[in-house]
């Protein structure tokens, strides 16, 4: 897995953390994103959007309701207004290293447990880690290794969120 920074800034050498407009409760970070979800930031950095997509979970009416006749399982919606902005803004992918986001997660379960993550572990099933509560953290690391679950399976395991305020 690749981990991505979008930026209309043509020539980031440091990536300096600062505090995002909408979350001022939460403390300067470098937003990341993985290859499946950097469409989401393909648009300027204040452009309001909506993203969907299509689910085997979704119901006859919200699958015609929202996805009318496209065959595209990802629906982004932006409004009107923003159209000329769009055609104009150049957007720049920087790839960033993934180790802090492992060591990070290792070192979490060391501290709960003495024992550095299991090894079989792939990164995008210890970013889907990183979201649960402690405890619940513990159980699913371990299902995640004896099962193989998805990154989007340990998600949807999740009962106890909790905010990633730390990620640089």
């Amino acid at each position: 897995m690749r981990l991505f920074h979008f930026s209309e800034e043509s020539s980031i050498e440091i990536f300096v953390p600062r505090v995002k407009e909408n979350r001022r409760d939460m403390p300067p970070v470098v937003w990341a994103i993985d290859d499946a979800h950097e469409f989401t930031f393909y648009f300027p950095r204040d452009c309001p959007r909506i993203v969907y997509t299509r689910s085997n979970e979704i119901t006859d009416e919200d699958n015609i309701k929202f996805f009318g006749t496209t065959k595209s399982d990802i629906v982004v919606t932006v409004e009107n207004d923003w159209y000329e902005r769009i055609k104009r803004t150049t957007i720049y992918r920087y790839r960033l290293p993934t180790d802090g986001f492992r060591q990070g997660e290792n070192f979490r379960h060391f501290r709960h447990t003495g024992q550095p993550l299991d090894s079989r572990l792939a990164l995008g099933q210890i970013l889907a880690l990183r979201f649960a509560e402690d405890e619940e953290f513990l159980v699913l690391c371990q299902k995640a290794v004896e099962t193989g679950m998805t990154n989007e399976a340990i998600k949807k395991s999740i009962t106890r969120w909790r905010a990633d305020h730390i990620r640089v």
